[in-house]
């Protein structure tokens, strides 16, 4: 009796392995294409998935026809590459996936005339996009054509709350839309729409904003300074305000804004005031040669460079404009302000001009 039990002890061993296995995913659509350029040999298919993992799959094209199959969660924005392969931005066409059977009629390098059929999220794209005003070859009124799109697509975004087009819509102007718009937007999405890769995207977004907006704890750091003394942003808590002058030598051209924070700093530094400079600069000259050229010498001045992740938790996005975030002794985020900039730049919820940061200093710093 034993030994038969140790004869059968492999075959449960076995058993055990591979119900322990994870299931393997099941390809849940297929996309059947068509492209008239005879050139193409071979074409890739790359989108995100919802651990933020990008898939790439690879085809042949036999007699202008091809095939891909795969599994996606939920509908997802995807890009078509041809030969070259998905590494370079060059020569893509864009669509939207959805779970079940697609085809598509491919024209190499021409979005415009990409025809998709059996996608749910593509057809909603196509309603909006009948909608939308054609721009005049001059583009004369281009500032008042973008400004109907961007109401057609919060329009679309507020009456398409189960639509997974609309948090890829809302991310599109997730850099100028308020805080409290956004959040509005994501509230609204259905269940299934807030699980899926662009509506956790959009939520990151939120939440990274939030983290960042006044009233929140200002992200700690340490980081070496010009002169290559540590600054630890927790160090003065509960004795200095501070302002963060996020900055680069090239978003200060045919600007005075330093000259005007250097008026805050000598009028409130002896109250307690101190102000932390985070260059952007790629070249350590531009960044020292811009510090004396424009009198930030008794500043503490940080050479940032290239650091994704500082950035994302103070939702620095882009440079010009510069950005001023000044932060009470307790270390909380009093406000966000912005430098000059261009008109065409959006301000954010909570981000004023310089001058309603110096106005906010004369308040708390005026005993």
């Amino acid at each position: 009796m034993k030994r038969k039990l140790w004869l059968l002890f492999p075959v449960l061993l076995c058993n055990l392995i591979l119900y322990a296995r994870p299931p393997k995913t099941v390809n849940n659509f297929i996309l059947k294409g068509a492209i008239a350029n005879r050139k193409i040999h071979q074409i890739w298919l790359r989108y995100n998935v919802n651990n933020g993992k990008k898939v790439r799959l690879k085809t042949f094209v036999k007699n202008g026809s091809f095939l891909f199959r795969g599994f996606i969660a939920s509908p997802v924005y995807a890009e078509f590459f041809f030969d070259n392969g998905p590494h370079s931005d060059l020569g893509f066409n864009s669509i939207f996936l959805s779970p079940g059977s697609m085809t598509v009629s491919l024209v190499k390098d021409d979005t415009e005339h990409t025809k998709v059929s059996g996608s749910v999220m593509q057809d909603d794209w196509y309603r909006l996009r009948a909608n939308m005003p054609k721009p005049d070859s001059l583009f004369k009124d281009y500032g008042k054509w973008i400004e109907q799109n961007k109401q057609l697509d919060y329009n679309f975004i507020a009456t398409h709350p189960a639509s997974y087009l609309s948090p890829y819509l809302a991310a599109d102007y997730s850099h100028e839309l308020p805080l409290d718009s956004a959040e509005m937007f994501y509230n609204a999405f259905t269940t299934p729409v807030k699980n899926s890769y662009a509506g956790k995207a959009f939520l990151d977004h939120i939440l990274k904003h939030k983290a960042s907006a006044a009233g929140s704890m200002a992200p700690l750091f340490v980081k070496t300074d010009i002169n290559k003394k540590q600054v630890d942003l927790r160090s003065f808590r509960n004795k200095k305000y501070v302002v963060l002058y996020f900055w680069a030598s090239w978003a200060l051209y045919r600007s005075n804004e330093v000259r005007y924070l250097n008026t805050m700093y000598k009028s409130y530094h002896s109250k307690g005031l101190e102000f932390i400079a985070l260059s952007q600069d790629f070249i350590t000259k531009d960044f020292r040669e811009a510090i004396v050229k424009n009198g930030m010498g008794k500043w503490h001045n940080i050479l940032l460079s290239w650091d994704p992740e500082f950035h994302s938790k103070y939702n620095i996005n882009s440079m010009p404009p510069c950005i001023a975030i000044l932060i009470d002794k307790q270390g909380k985020i009093i406000g966000r302000y912005m430098g000059e900039h261009p008109k065409w730049e959006k301000k954010l919820d909570n981000e004023g001009s310089f001058n309603d940061m110096k106005k906010k200093l004369a308040e708390v710093l005026r005993k």
